[in-house]
């Protein structure tokens, strides 16, 4: 048996300066404070948004390059995703305005608003992977990415 270590920060922290630093203004007696802060709440959410969408878009490719093959199994294949595909257009959309809407006043509530959206883009996902997942599957060596 081979014993692999693994070591990693006990705290997840971003680095300094990135994307996902804001700043807070305090006033501590009569001085001014500044004081950077890291979103790692928004860097997760983006993230997980990211992957969400690579892999929706992963479905649909699979799909296209195999249409004719999939409507021969089964029409209802593209059918269902076609309505995937119109909702995560929409999808995209409010997680853009639900970003900026948290951006502009990150609070708790705002990043409540984009995990929610987070959650209707992974839902997705689990659809167009449900549909696909059995055709593939069944049939792997005849389906192409």
């Amino acid at each position: 048996m081979v014993a692999l270590l693994i070591t990693a920060c006990k705290t997840p922290k971003l680095a300094p300066g990135g994307a996902y630093t804001g700043s807070v203004t305090n006033m501590v007696g009569t001085n001014l404070v500044i004081t950077a802060t890291s979103d790692l709440a928004l860097y997760s959410a983006d993230s997980s948004f990211a992957l969400a969408y690579k892999t929706l878009d992963a479905i649909f490719l699979t799909e296209r390059n195999n249409r004719d093959y999939f409507w021969k199994v089964s029409p209802q294949i593209k059918h269902t995703l076609d309505k995937v595909r119109a909702q995560a257009q929409k999808v995209v959309s409010d997680y853009a305005a639900a970003r900026t809407a948290y951006i502009a006043n990150p609070t708790p509530a705002g990043l409540t608003g984009v995990q929610s959206v987070l959650a209707q883009i992974q839902q997705l996902v689990f659809v167009g992977n449900a549909v696909l997942g059995q055709i593939i599957s069944t049939n792997a060596p005849s389906i192409t990415n």
